[in-house]
């Protein structure tokens, strides 16, 4: 850390109060180092816990999307016929107008 207004900071956001400085000087969170270990090692379960929540959402979401099968795309092909205009679809996406049709520019 390079002040202690940013341990301080930290300090607040881990749970415990108060800074310290190491050997080397730097700052560090908490009014002193067995302090901050004993938060450290508090949080390492919930870390792991996060760790492997995450992990088993990203499996399953990449797991998901294989299963997918692509047919097409619903993507317009703009450059093969122009856009004359933009309207708002009932969901709120936004689509080309073809030329001609109703409230298009040409």
């Amino acid at each position: 850390m390079s002040t202690r207004e940013e341990a301080l900071k930290i300090s607040s956001f881990i749970g415990c109060s108060g800074a310290h400085q190491d050997k080397d000087g730097d700052w560090m969170p908490c009014s002193s180092h067995e302090i901050l270990q004993r938060v450290s090692m508090e949080a390492e379960p919930k870390k792991k816990a996060a760790t492997h929540e995450f992990e088993s959402i990203r499996r399953m979401s990449q797991k998901r999307r294989g299963k997918r099968k692509i047919t097409g795309s619903k993507f317009e092909k703009l450059r093969e016929r122009g856009v004359a205009g933009i309207e708002t679809m009932p969901d709120g996406s936004l689509s080309s107008m073809s030329p001609g049709s109703e409230g298009a520019l040409f």
